[in-house]
């Protein structure tokens, strides 16, 4: 039997500008998310493998050595600005301060899940292809592809054991590494539903409102 499922995650490029620090399993699921949602809403067959995830256990967590980049700020839309009665010159700039990490893109990142039965192996078999579908991990700029695997223990623990980078083992309840919970899915795909009504028509048919 196959004793783990192991998602391994490639850069295009040595950075990574998303915030919290190393891309965590939480990103992971919002890549795999993304992915999957490329061509249209997601299937029945999607959802209950994206489900069956969120309700594993923290998986372990492999990361390339990085270093932090000199931060820069970006100036994007105050969307707390928005409810100003729609006065352009009320609505002002907001600075988002980002700080990319910087690697070795040849190292990938690794995330490694242990199935404890035949049937955790049944469902992590519909994962497989949803790696296949990530393009990015973190911001827009953050392109990466990513594949799945099945690994005995003994596999697992020797590609660990030789990987040259942090290895960390993430406990619930500690807080220290964002993973997937039960629930994150929906959280997801409320969040767009929410994002993608965020403007209507006005009642005149001239204009939008946020």
């Amino acid at each position: 039997m196959s004793d783990a499922l192991l998602i391994s995650v490639r850069f295009h490029e040595g950075w990574y500008h998303g915030s919290g620090g190393s891309p965590s399993p939480a990103r992971l699921f919002q890549a795999l998310v993304a992915g999957a949602g490329l061509s249209g809403p997601l299937d029945e067959g999607t959802v209950e493998a994206l489900e069956w995830l969120e309700n594993q256990n923290h998986p372990i967590v492999a990361s390339p050595h990085t270093t932090s980049q000199k931060p820069y700020v970006n100036y994007v839309p105050n969307n707390e600005a928005d409810a100003s009665n729609g006065y352009q010159e009320r609505i002002k700039k907001a600075e988002k301060r980002i700080a990319p990490l910087l690697f070795d893109p040849a190292v990938p990142f690794l995330f490694a899940w242990k199935l404890t039965d035949d049937a955790a192996v049944e469902a992590a078999k519909r994962i497989l292809p949803l790696a296949d579908r990530v393009y990015q991990l973190g911001r827009t700029v953050d392109m990466a592809w990513a594949w799945a695997e099945f690994l005995s223990v003994d596999e697992l623990r020797d590609r660990l054991s030789d990987y040259p980078g942090v290895i960390r083992h993430p406990s619930p309840g500690v807080g220290e590494v964002d993973c997937p919970a039960p629930g994150s899915l929906a959280s997801l795909q409320q969040r767009y539903q929410a994002g993608a009504h965020q403007f209507a028509r006005t009642a005149d048919g001239k204009g939008q409102t946020f």
